[in-house]
């Protein structure tokens, strides 16, 4: 198994965390979508330290099961450790597995969710694939996922635009599949499955400091100097604009992910 932490868009525990505030909505909806009853079984994939699998231990209940499966191994053994302070252990797993090859039998889990994991892989469809073949039939598959070409923020000089486009694209390159929630609706009519819905949820940041951070700013900044497609004093200009926004109160961002659902026939 390849390091973790080499995957370009690779995020700590903290960052989880920090986004799971932002993201609620999707993620609450995305709970939902799942159609999950007591004494169900789940599966979630790329489950990272945990935060939904221990959701979806709720819905569920001790007679039913829910397996999480990320390649992190650190981020297993925070889930795991979770999942014994929360007293949910009985009935929730986690283990170290490929997404691409999941370790299970056809037709295992009442219901299969992927949240913000497609964005890091470079074959989704093979991914989606395997999460369609352990769900039963009738059972339903949630994938949420954002579009990083969807971020945006308000820039009072019109001529920054350019400049921002620039460096969206940096933003949305740096992770193996940036682009992955506008795919969602095509993987999801590639496979046998009724009832398929696509929803889009567009979070707004006014938080400048906050934004820089969850998009990872910094990086897609200095990948565009890098590859001389923004010059430094272009960039300078896009600093001064964006800090000039926060001191005076009016930063705003926004960026769109979409939540999937679909019934497997």
């Amino acid at each position: 198994m390849s390091d973790t932490k080499s995957n370009p868009g690779y995020v700590d525990q903290n960052y989880l965390q920090e986004i799971v505030r932002v993201v609620q909505p999707a993620k609450l909806r995305g709970v939902q979508l799942m159609h999950l009853q007591p004494g169900f079984s789940a599966l979630d994939v790329g489950c990272g330290s945990g935060i939904d699998t221990l959701a979806l231990a709720q819905m569920v209940g001790a007679s039913g099961r829910v397996v999480g499966i990320d390649y992190d191994e650190t981020m297993i053994a925070f889930a795991n450790q979770k999942a014994d302070q929360a007293g949910v252990s009985s009935w929730v797993q986690h283990k170290v597995a490929d997404g691409s090859a999941l370790p299970f039998d056809e037709n295992t889990f009442d219901a299969s969710h992927c949240e913000r994991v497609f964005q890091h892989v470079l074959q989704p469809e093979l991914l989606f694939s395997e999460m369609v073949r352990v769900t039963k039939r009738g059972g339903w598959i949630v994938v949420i996922d954002t579009d990083y070409s969807s971020a945006a923020v308000d820039l009072e000089d019109s001529a920054l635009i350019d400049i921002e486009w620039r460096i969206r694209r940096h933003m949305a390159d740096r992770y193996q599949n940036g682009y992955a929630g506008r795919q969602l609706n095509r993987l999801y009519k590639s496979q046998e499955l009724s009832d398929i819905s696509v929803e889009p949820y567009t979070f707004v940041l006014t938080d400048y400091k906050l934004a820089r951070y969850l998009a990872s700013l910094d990086k897609a900044e200095q990948a565009a100097t890098a590859a001389g497609q923004v010059t430094e004093a272009e960039l300078q200009r896009w600093y001064n604009a964006l800090e000039r926004a926060d001191a005076e109160g009016k930063f705003f961002a926004y960026i769109t992910q979409f939540a999937a659902s679909g019934c497997k026939k």
